[in-house]
């Protein structure tokens, strides 16, 4: 079956999945490493990008997101899951953010979903819940989509930062 989110075959299981989620938030630190926070808000992204910085927020805000959906999946019978506008929210939430907090609070919330989702066995992965855009998705479906995010991510931001400057 294809994935409800990107159409696209997913040969992960979920236990490869979440050991992958696992690694992300290193290879994210790994691509931000030696560089200034400021450096990394300031770097140039391509008209309608975002920087380096803004990339790891987006990693963290989606983590948010990704712990309310696991939440009330677990919780609630078809629960309605929440969307969001990652467009918006990087450009409404990016200023003033500190990135030693940001990356701290993306490695702890994905610790806890992973643990929820493992802690919830088959029999919860498989439960499910609506979401506005793309339907019924079970916690498997969530988390083996969102498995190469992270890796996707921390390979834009090295290649961000080995573009030259203008």
């Amino acid at each position: 079956m294809a994935c409800p989110f990107c159409k696209k075959e997913h040969p992960e299981t979920l236990e490869q999945a979440l050991e992958a989620l696992e690694r992300g938030p290193h290879l994210v630190r790994e691509a931000l490493a030696g560089a200034s926070q400021g450096e990394l808000m300031a770097a140039e992204p391509k008209p309608g990008g975002w920087t380096p910085a803004q990339v790891a927020i987006h990693l963290m805000d989606t983590e948010v997101i990704q712990s309310v959906r696991v939440r009330k999946i677990l919780a609630e019978e078809d629960p309605l899951l929440p969307a969001f506008d990652q467009n918006a929210w990087t450009a409404a939430l990016s200023r003033g953010r500190d990135l030693s907090d940001v990356l701290r609070t993306f490695e702890l919330l994905r610790k806890q979903n992973v643990d929820l989702v493992r802690g919830a066995g088959p029999a919860g992965a498989d439960r499910a819940g609506r979401h506005p855009e793309y339907g019924r998705l079970t916690l498997r479906e969530l988390f083996v989509h969102l498995s190469t995010h992270d890796a996707k991510h921390a390979q834009q931001i090295r290649r961000m930062r080995a573009a030259p400057r203008s």
